[in-house]
C-alpha cells in the first residue's frame, strides 16, 4: 500500500506571501490613482496655475462663446491654415527660415544679431496669425444675433466674478 505524499507546508506559506505582496501592490496602485484623482493635477506642473487662472482679454471672450461656436471658428482657422500650407510662397518662406536657422546653428561662430532678426520675423508672423484669428472670431461674433451675443456677455460677466 502506497502512502500519499504529505503536502509541503512551506509551499503553502510561500503562496500566502505572494498573495499578500500582490494585494499590497494592488492597494498601492489603487491609492496612487485615487490620490491623483482627488488631488487633481497640482504640484510641480507649471500648467496648473494657467488652468486655474481666468483667461483675460480677447481669450476670455472666445472662451465665453458656446462650444459649437468655438468649434466653428476653429474650423475656419484650420481651413485658413490649410490654405497657407498649400501656398507655394508660404512654404518657400518657411523653408528659407528653416535653412537660415540651420545655417546659423551649424556655423562655427553663432551670429546673434542674425538670430535675433530671424526670431523677430517669427514673432511678427505669430502676431499676424493671432490677428487673423481674432478677425475670424470677431467676424463670427458680428454675425451672431443680439440674443446670442447677450448670452456670451452674461457668461463673460459670470466668469469674471
Amino acid at each position: 500500500m502506497a502512502l500519499d505524499p504529505i503536502p509541503d507546508a512551506r509551499g503553502k506559506s510561500w503562496l500566502k506571501v505572494v498573495l499578500v505582496v500582490s494585494l499590497a501592490l494592488n492597494l498601492l496602485v489603487v491609492g496612487v490613482i485615487a490620490g491623483g484623482a482627488i488631488a487633481g493635477r497640482k504640484g510641480d506642473d507649471p500648467r496648473a496655475d494657467r488652468r486655474t487662472e481666468a483667461p483675460s482679454g480677447f481669450m476670455a471672450i472666445t472662451r465665453a462663446l458656446p462650444k459649437q461656436d468655438r468649434r466653428a471658428i476653429g474650423q475656419q482657422l484650420r481651413s485658413l491654415r490649410q490654405q497657407d500650407t498649400r501656398d507655394p510662397q508660404t512654404r518657400a518662406r518657411r523653408d528659407a527660415q528653416i535653412a537660415a536657422w540651420v545655417g546659423l546653428l551649424e556655423a562655427d561662430v553663432f551670429d546673434l544679431e542674425t538670430a535675433r532678426g530671424l526670431a523677430s520675423d517669427q514673432v511678427a508672423a505669430a502676431q499676424t496669425r493671432r490677428a487673423r484669428a481674432q478677425d475670424v472670431a470677431l467676424d463670427y461674433i458680428a454675425q451672431m444675433p443680439p440674443e446670442a451675443r447677450q448670452a456670451v456677455a452674461d457668461r463673460l460677466k459670470d466668469r469674471s466674478r
